[in-house]
């Protein structure tokens, strides 16, 4: 469910191009993303050895500090193009 919701939230300021929708759709891709880390943990332990475990959460915790440094730069991009021409 919450990747469902995450995946419609990206979709939606494209169906209704405004300032208003982008920022609900921001809010509504932060509360699904929500349920992302509880769910991941399990995923791994089912997943990995006990040996690999590690390693594979740190690969996950990696991804999301990557990611956050890459949405400045997307931040950065918008700001020098437009938010309109990101898209």
């Amino acid at each position: 469910g919450a990747a469902l919701t995450w995946a419609l939230a990206g979709f939606l300021p494209v169906i209704y191009p405004s300032f208003s929708m982008l920022v609900l759709a921001r809010f509504i891709t932060g509360v699904a993303e929500g349920f992302n880390a509880p769910c991941a943990y399990p995923v791994t332990a089912y997943h990995y050895a006990v040996h690999e475990r590690a390693s594979a959460n740190g690969c996950y915790s990696m991804g999301t500090y990557a990611g956050s440094a890459l949405s400045t730069l997307s931040l950065l991009f918008a700001m020098g193009v437009g938010w309109r021409q990101t898209t």
